[in-house]
């Protein structure tokens, strides 16, 4: 029976979602977007509740590039990795490039980076 409950927990583990077009793996992106979190909201001076996830780019199945919009402004997060031999790497989050604010354009369209 436990075994059973592990191969289930593994299984949902790993179940895919696409975001934007983007296959990942969904804890992959919840785990991205709660760590972004924090600091967007921090960097961005935005609640949390205002900002909008856009995942550019991924490594794997995991996002390594998430734009994050919100209050009038947009932001690249970025987690950098680094391959060695057979095994990857994954770094933190980090700001990609300084956060700007949204074209008119953008804000009607609901763009992001």
């Amino acid at each position: 029976m436990s075994l059973l409950f592990a191969l289930l927990a593994l299984a949902a583990c790993r179940s895919k979602i696409t975001v934007n077009g983007i296959e990942v793996y969904e804890n992959y992106w919840k785990q991205a977007t709660t760590a972004i979190e924090p600091l967007a909201t921090f960097q961005m001076d935005c609640p949390a509740e205002q900002l909008e996830y856009l995942l550019l780019k991924r490594t794997g199945r995991a996002p390594t590039q998430v734009s994050v919009q919100g209050c009038g402004q947009k932001a690249l997060f970025v987690r950098r990795t680094v391959s060695a031999g057979n095994m990857m790497m994954i770094g933190d989050w980090e700001l990609g490039v300084p956060i700007q604010p949204l074209e008119p354009e953008q804000k009607e369209r609901g763009q992001s980076l």
